[in-house]
């Protein structure tokens, strides 16, 4: 008969308790694993998804983008590896210039997004200020000491905005106004305020309510709606231009990836590229938000 010491037993409970924490270990490693896994495979679709996008992107803009006979550019559908990409299309000289509109133009743009008056012109008189290169508040606007008495650790810039979303730093534009300007917003256009020939339906709205409502005052020009393809002037081709390009797998565009690019010129369809190519997504529409 085997007789059992507590060496023993203690033995036996130690040798278990191993065995039990190298399961545990095991499990725990081939989970992490399986993470890691799951982890690349996601990166790689990532990667590839990106790369179809962008081809799809570059085919169109050789393929279907503009037809210089008439000097007009399109949006369209490109077919890649199987598989409809659709190309959505922005002319920035269509968009508001943060850093060349008139205070009127701007002060219009807030109040169509739902802003009441005085709001509308704070936040334009707000806006100049901060392009401006003086530190001297335009009444309603606001310099440094405005910022410093709302308690921010910053003031305007007192020089041109470099993004649209430089907008977002401006006294008085909290983050769900940002978001029912922004979209009709540049600081890529080419001369002048609006080119209206390229103008989205949004900027046009905004125009026809600024006539309509003889806001302040300015002789605001007619607008008549353009058709579905955007036409450059006569004399113009796409050297200069900037555009937003739009990238979806979806007809409704509300998600995919985007990028500005500016046209070196007709001849080779060279461009620089103003943003990354990045991804984006459209929420659905905000009560709020009358664009």
């Amino acid at each position: 008969m085997i007789r059992w010491s507590d060496d023993n037993g203690m033995s036996l409970l130690s040798a278990t308790w191993v065995v039990f924490l190298l399961s545990i270990l095991a499990v725990g490693v081939l989970s992490v694993t399986l993470t890691f896994r799951k982890t690349v495979s996601t990166l790689e679709a990532g990667v590839q998804d990106r790369f179809d996008a962008a081809s799809a992107l570059d085919l169109f803009i050789h393929q279907q983008f503009y037809d210089p006979i008439v000097k007009a550019y399109f949006e369209g559908v490109v077919v890649l590896t199987g598989e409809e990409f659709f190309v959505f299309v922005e002319h920035e000289s269509g968009k508001i210039n943060l850093n060349r509109a008139s205070e009127p133009l701007l002060s219009a743009l807030f109040a169509v997004s739902g802003q009441d008056h005085e709001k509308s012109k704070k936040l334009a008189a707000a806006i100049v200020d901060w392009r401006d290169r003086d530190d001297e508040s335009l009444g309603l606007g606001a310099e440094s000491a405005e910022y410093a008495a709302a308690g921010l650790s910053y003031g305007p810039r007192n020089g041109p905005f470099e993004t649209v979303g430089e907008l977002a730093g401006v006294l008085g534009v909290d983050f769900k106004t940002f978001q029912c300007v922004a979209p009709f917003l540049t600081v890529y256009s080419l001369e002048g305020e609006v080119d209206l020939s390229v103008a989205p339906a949004a900027v046009e709205k905004i125009l026809t309510w600024a006539f309509d409502n003889d806001w302040e005052s300015v002789d605001w020009p007619v607008i008549v709606p353009q058709g579905s393809a955007g036409s450059l002037r006569p004399d113009s081709d796409l050297g200069g231009h900037s555009f937003v390009f739009r990238v979806s797998r979806s007809v409704d565009g509300s998600q995919g990836y985007r990028q500005v690019l500016r046209f070196k010129s007709l001849a080779d369809k060279g461009f620089d590229a103003l943003s990354a190519f990045v991804p984006f997504s459209v929420s659905g529409g905000d009560a709020g938000c009358l664009l």
